[in-house]
């Protein structure tokens, strides 16, 4: 099915992916797995012909069903891309068209290759749709009306539309809820049981059970791993794992002056009321969890914290330190790569709030992303060229520049492995505590959220 000898690929002088190989036959599954950062999505452009023109390509081959796509024309390209392999994006906001309803991208690539005629498209777009478990309500909406886990359902549909031969699955299940990772894990063994090739890229090794046959592991700088049953990584991986557990104690009571006070407020949209008669209080020093299923309205809760959107009853109060503050509270967004020129470097990104001489901002961006646990050899880079991890903890760090009281994370940890995960909740934790700022973290993962956060509050819908 495809086959790949030797592949490395550097922008500029750094190396990306080293050295990689692997082979997979139909209704095969290979997991490649590793910390952000490890060139995982480079290899997902790679496979697709995506790579852009700063970076070189080194392969002896890379073969699929008998073609040559090193040395592939464009319109070789046309006929491969989407109709025999297909991406299932990490990025689902800036994968799918703002203009288009969710019906019109779920079928995109089967209109695009003449597989449907336009009077089967609503009857295609349903089943997809179902398949996914995206209500079939939300089809007539906009990908900017959906939450991030709709939206990321909507892309797995898309994907699936022209009935590919491969699927690279790009951190598919990272926006989903326990029970949405679940379901589309298990279409993705569906779709694999009926014979197609799938190539899992995850962080999340407990995707892998049920699915995978053979396990990459990738680690920044350095040459790829082997091309290991799954079987075998996995006594591997039992055998060099303890049990990953964090030493903070939380859960108690926090006493600290009061930022921001939600009181009664509910959000209304076209469809009906999302949730209502939600309070809180937010202190100095202390860590929110808000979770909830996708399409609750955490994002929405979200955007009226930061006074983006008024709540459709009931008030919100900020209680800033200094009134003259401007930046008292920061949101890092769900869609991290929208929220960034795409012209501009890091270096420029991360200090954009801050004012002063050339010399204070070169120092301030290296103390910060080092502070997110990210080399200051970046710094010359755009944010399309970083890894999803990546773009995280360098959103993280431009909120941090400008010193907030209130800090909101909005499915901002999502592309993290768990030991990057553990470093940013560390870091919040410390800034909560020295830097007395309020933290709130909006996600589907409990752990290890759970360990840092002094109180967790739950959404349902329409509650």
């Amino acid at each position: 099915m495809i086959k790949v000898d030797n592949l490395t690929v550097k922008y500029g002088a750094v190396a990306a992916v080293q050295r990689l190989n692997f082979e997979l036959g139909t209704g095969e599954c290979l997991a490649i797995i590793g910390d952000s950062g490890s060139g995982k999505s480079t290899i997902a452009k790679t496979i697709l012909g995506l790579l852009p023109e700063t970076a070189t390509l080194e392969a002896e081959a890379i073969q699929f069903l008998g073609r040559d796509l090193v040395a592939a024309s464009k319109h070789s390209w046309a006929e491969v891309r989407g109709r025999q392999i297909a991406l299932i994006n990490q990025d689902a906001l800036s994968a799918l068209d703002p203009l288009k309803t969710s019906a019109y991208e779920i079928v995109e690539a089967a209109r695009i290759h003449s597989l449907i005629d336009k009077g089967s498209e609503n009857n295609l777009s349903t089943q997809l749709a179902e398949s996914v478990g995206l209500e079939t309500e939300l089809l007539t909406k906009h990908t900017w009306e959906m939450s991030g886990g709709q939206r990321q359902r909507a892309l797995v549909a898309s994907a699936l539309s022209a009935e590919p031969t491969l699927i690279i699955a790009d951190e598919p299940t990272a926006s989903l809820d326990p029970v949405r990772k679940k379901q589309i894990i298990e279409l993705l063994a569906t779709q694999k049981a009926s014979g197609k090739t799938i190539i899992l890229i995850t962080h999340d090794l407990e995707t892998l059970h049920g699915i995978a046959d053979f396990v990459i592991e990738l680690r920044p700088g350095a040459p790829a791993g082997a091309q290991t049953p799954y079987s075998d990584w996995k006594r591997q991986q039992s055998a060099r794992n303890e049990p990953r557990t964090s030493k903070q104690k939380r859960g108690m009571k926090h006493e600290g002056d009061l930022l921001l006070e939600a009181i009664d407020i509910s959000a209304k949209f076209r469809k009906g009321t999302v949730f209502s008669g939600v309070s809180m209080q937010i202190r100095s020093g202390e860590i929110v969890h808000i979770t909830g299923e996708s399409g609750v309205g955490k994002t929405t809760l979200a955007r009226m914290l930061i006074g983006e959107i008024l709540p459709e009853t009931g008030h919100i109060f900020s209680y800033p330190s200094d009134a003259t503050n401007k930046n008292f509270i920061q949101l890092i967004p769900q869609d991290v790569l929208g929220s960034f020129d795409p012209l501009w470097t890091i270096g420029s990104a991360v200090v954009e709030g801050i004012h002063g001489q050339k010399s204070v901002k070169k120092t301030a961006t290296a103390q910060l992303l080092t502070e997110v646990g990210l080399s200051i050899e970046i710094t010359e880079r755009k944010i399309s060229q970083l890894s999803g991890g990546q773009r995280q903890r360098v959103a993280i760090a431009r909120a941090l520049a400008v010193q907030p009281e209130v800090l909101i994370l909005d499915e901002s940890l999502s592309g993290l492995d768990y030991e990057n995960k553990l470093h940013i909740l560390k870091l919040l934790a410390e800034l909560a505590e020295n830097r007395r700022v309020a933290v709130v973290i909006i996600g589907h993962d409990i752990e290890p959220v759970a360990q840092f956060a002094h109180r967790s509050i739950e959404l349902t819908k329409n509650t």
